[in-house]
């Protein structure tokens, strides 16, 4: 809402109130740290007192790049720039978020994103060439500890944690995700009563779980390849009408309910997993 940059100042102009004594508002700011997810906490639940009791609270969440000016912000570094072109990529500078957004129905099928978490998801700093080998593995294992998609479940769990202790326990959470977490790190802690929607490659080869293993040998990972018969009987299975053709080139993926693809049938694809039904 402010202009150009977004400092108290500038809330104060949005606000008409620049030329007015303005020593309250930076004494309030300078108290304390402001705690943005308790005053997400009450966005999220005004939102759901506007949808029927027994309507799911559909989100989505997404990482992004913030960009960022100066050296010595926390958490600022060169990143991969997603507006450039394929043939030449460039790098800038910014922090990596973390956002889920509420849908608010609108009507007529249409509905407004407003924001309910934001996270700083914030990598540690690349060790020196010449760094000892002790400093290099703990760089490893703070990498891993703050992979976008450990971030992602665990503020996923915290949302539902979130629901399930403001009298929302019965509520249904969807979660619609882009490919970048569709995979096991993600997929295999999800919550209770959560259903995510995620995209998968679209060069996917879709197999069922196998039904028998052998007693000797390899334990198999896959079973009989998928077919659009198998795909409708899922749909089914999970409440949904299966789309009258599979026309389009892209793929869902319910979690433990189901792995839905829409593709041709004549070259059935899709994603095998041992914790959720696959198609």
């Amino acid at each position: 809402m402010g202009f150009g940059r977004h400092t108290v100042s500038a809330l104060l102009r949005a606000q008409n109130r620049h030329q007015q004594d303005w020593s309250a508002d930076y004494r309030f700011y300078s108290q304390d740290r402001f705690d943005e997810r308790a005053v997400f906490g009450l966005v999220r639940q005004a939102l759901e007192k506007t949808l029927p009791a027994q309507e799911p609270l559909v989100v989505a969440m997404d990482d992004s790049l913030l960009r960022k000016t100066g050296r010595k912000i926390h958490g600022v570094r060169y990143q991969r720039d997603p507006m450039s072109p394929p043939f030449h990529v460039n790098f800038v500078r910014g922090l990596r978020v973390l956002q889920i957004s509420a849908a608010l129905p609108q009507g007529r099928g249409l509905a407004r994103m407003v924001p309910i978490d934001f996270e700083h998801a914030v990598l540690p700093p690349k060790p020196a060439p010449k760094a000892s080998p002790q400093e290099w593995e703990e760089y490893q294992q703070l990498k891993a500890q703050r992979n976008i998609n450990r971030v992602g479940f665990e503020r996923l769990q915290s949302l539902r944690q979130q629901m399930d202790h403001t009298g929302s326990a019965q509520r249904g959470l969807v979660v619609s995700v882009d490919g970048r977490f569709t995979n096991k790190t993600f997929l295999t802690r999800i919550p209770q009563r959560t259903v995510i929607i995620g995209r998968i490659r679209k060069d996917a080869v879709v197999y069922e779980l196998p039904a028998h293993q052998p007693a000797l040998g390899r334990k198999r990972k896959y079973g009989l390849r998928s077919c659009s018969k198998t795909i409708k009987s899922l749909f089914k299975r999970c409440g949904l009408l299966p789309p009258a053709k599979f026309t389009t080139s892209k793929s869902s993926a319910l979690s433990r309910s189901c792995c839905v693809w829409t593709g041709p049938p004549d070259r059935c694809r899709s994603w095998s997993s041992s914790r959720w039904v696959t198609a």
